[in-house]
């Protein structure tokens, strides 16, 4: 009797998880929509030095009110270990004047639209 309940537990497991990989749908919750392209007023900041969640908001927070609208921008970052934080941000028409407005750390570069910067906390300890 245990061994027939549980063919027919994981039979149902089994099926409704090719069913909703089937559908789109994922163990973490329906399909998000695909997200809609940045616009040509966006510039990509490579960043050193950001580790931790804390940091990533408190930067984000900053980020937005420099941008050519502050208040009203669109991030998306991504990182990993050993890696600079990559962030794409919009909008920014002129990454020349909006690299002057940076004050969370140190610009190294400007290369096109992507920017090269040192976050504070790592320049400042680098230099002690």
């Amino acid at each position: 009797m245990h061994a027939h309940l549980l063919r027919t537990i994981a039979f149902a497991v089994v099926f409704c998880s090719i069913t909703a990989i089937a559908t789109g749908c994922s163990p973490s919750g329906p399909p998000r929509p695909p997200e809609e392209p940045f616009p040509p007023e966006t510039v990509t900041l490579l960043v050193t030095g950001v580790d931790t969640a804390e940091e990533r908001r408190s930067l984000n927070k900053k980020l937005g009110a420099i941008t050519d609208t502050p208040g009203n921008f669109r991030t998306k970052m991504n990182w990993g270990p050993g890696k600079p934080l990559k962030v794409l941000l919009t909008p920014v028409s002129d990454p020349e004047t909006f690299a002057q407005r940076i004050d969370f750390g140190t610009v190294e570069k400007i290369e096109a639209k992507t920017i090269h910067v040192i976050y504070a906390s790592s320049a400042s300890s680098e230099h002690e």
